[in-house]
């Protein structure tokens, strides 16, 4: 669990862009820009939002000889599911946490809407006649999909 699969994101990944196009804030910002008088927001400057919704803190050390790193990780106010382990953090808070080399700690913002694409989805080109919504629940949310023919300029306009 916690791996992600771009393919999976695409519909996310692709509507955050969307996002970064219209507005210039770009699609991976530091947590200052939501959290600007908050002092943990620039200590913990390798946290990072990526898109509106999620909480990202790669781990940027070498695993101890069983495998396993430790990371402290500062949470924002609010609650955030954490992916990797499944279960729900409350915040503001510094939490210590341990993850495998295969797991990438990234946390979904409660009352957030993650659309992935199904597993059937093999290339980021396909258009899937279904999405999967990966909602948190607890608190009111909404998601804007944006999609556009993809092979043509008319997203300009």
């Amino acid at each position: 669990q916690g791996f992600i699969k771009v393919k999976d994101f695409f519909p996310y990944i692709y509507t955050m862009a969307r996002e970064a196009y219209d507005t210039g804030i770009s699609l991976c910002r530091p947590l200052y820009y939501e959290y600007p008088e908050t002092e943990e927001a620039y200590i913990y400057e390798n946290e990072y939002f990526f898109g509106s919704d999620i909480l990202v803190a790669p781990i940027t050390t070498a695993a101890g000889a069983d495998g396993m790193t430790q990371k402290e990780i500062w949470f924002p106010e609010g609650r955030w599911w954490s992916v990797s382990t499944n279960e729900m953090i409350e915040g503001p808070c510094k939490r210590t946490m341990t993850f495998t080399d295969a797991q990438i700690p990234y946390f979904f913002r409660q009352g957030a809407v993650i659309p992935y694409n199904p597993e059937s989805v093999m290339n980021v080109t396909e258009r899937p006649d279904r999405l999967v919504l990966n909602i948190v629940s607890g608190a009111d949310g909404t998601f804007n999909l944006y999609e556009d023919d993809g092979d043509n300029a008319d997203y300009a306009s």
